[in-house]
């Protein structure tokens, strides 16, 4: 079989009540992200939590339905086949599936799923690892950036802001070592996820990105030229451990 690299990603963002946090994770574990994953063209699934302590750092999202601490859980499968419309296809398949035979969690709620086609990757200059590899480097949590460029005539503008200045940028803020842009695929064009491997400690993370970002507004370094990217939803996660589900999500 050839080798087959990262096209694209699966981001989720789910809510679940904290009195059905056992039941959820242990289903997520042990049913749900195991038959997605293996699905044909999946690559990789990996699960996330936003503690109070994490979403107390967030940026207000635009969202109705990403704000007020919403987005509590993140899932992520990186998707190895270019045909997004047969991976949506098998995707939909699958979950009609599982309800048919009642393997659906019942008090959870999806705040944001949505299908990303991998643009750029760039990894951290100590780093050896190689940009295609950069999805599969091991983490202690990522940061998750949704974003919109409204205006079609500024996308390309962006794009080339993204790879010449802000990932670079973001690669010396501490911890973070990959910085990844995708684009939206199931939606109107304009819609981009930039996700970020993390080591260490997220919260330092996010607290030294908010140190760095007047000094990059003062140097013209950010926003995106023209103020054409709208921030929509902004946090960091760590990983969920299997097994390992007492913390609090509320």
């Amino acid at each position: 079989m050839g080798r087959m690299n990262t096209q694209g990603i699966v981001i989720a963002l789910i809510d679940v009540p904290q009195e059905h946090t056992e039941d959820y994770n242990r289903w997520y574990d042990f049913d749900h992200l195991p038959e997605f994953a293996a699905l044909p063209g999946m690559l990789l699934g990996r699960r996330y939590v936003a503690p109070p302590e994490y979403k107390a750092l967030r940026l207000p999202s635009p969202l109705p339905e990403l704000a007020d601490g919403c987005g509590t859980y993140c899932t992520t499968y990186l998707i190895g086949d270019a045909d997004f419309d047969a991976v949506q296809e098998r995707w939909s398949q699958r979950g009609d599936d599982l309800r048919k035979q009642r393997r659906m969690f019942r008090y959870g709620k999806i705040a944001d799923v949505g299908y990303y086609r991998l643009d750029y990757t760039q990894v951290r200059d100590d780093i050896p690892a190689s940009a295609e590899a950069a999805p599969h480097l091991r983490d202690t949590g990522i940061m998750i950036v949704l974003t919109e460029v409204a205006d079609p005539a500024e996308r390309a503008g962006v794009d080339q802001w993204f790879r010449d200045m802000h990932a670079p940028d973001l690669l010396e803020v501490h911890g973070v070592t990959a910085a990844m842009r995708f684009s939206r695929v199931d939606r109107p064009p304009g819609r981009y996820a930039n996700v970020y491997m993390l080591e260490g400690d997220p919260l330092e993370t996010q607290r030294d990105l908010d140190r760095r970002i007047p000094e990059w507004q003062e140097r013209g370094r950010s926003p995106a030229p023209g103020g054409a990217s709208q921030i929509l939803f902004q946090s960091v996660y760590r990983p969920v451990l299997p097994m390992q589900y007492d913390f609090q999500v509320e």
